[in-house]
């Protein structure tokens, strides 16, 4: 897992340090990043490699943030 993220974060670390440092969630939601990943997880649904419907997390703070 690490080394697939390694592939889109270039920097990762599984350390706490790392992770708490909002820059590489930004990073990661720029660009339309974050409705592209929206848009793929979708489309695998159920039938796909994931079905965890992972989107409809995306969704959900999507909508806190609008509040």
């Amino acid at each position: 897992m690490e080394k697939e993220l390694s592939k889109y974060i270039p920097d990762y670390e599984k350390k706490s340090v790392f992770l708490q440092n909002i820059k590489w969630v930004s990073d990661l939601c720029s660009e339309g990043k974050l409705e592209l990943a929206k848009t793929r997880a979708k489309a695998f649904g159920h039938d796909g490699e994931s079905y965890s419907e992972i989107y409809k997390a995306f969704e959900f703070f999507e909508a806190m943030r609008c509040r």
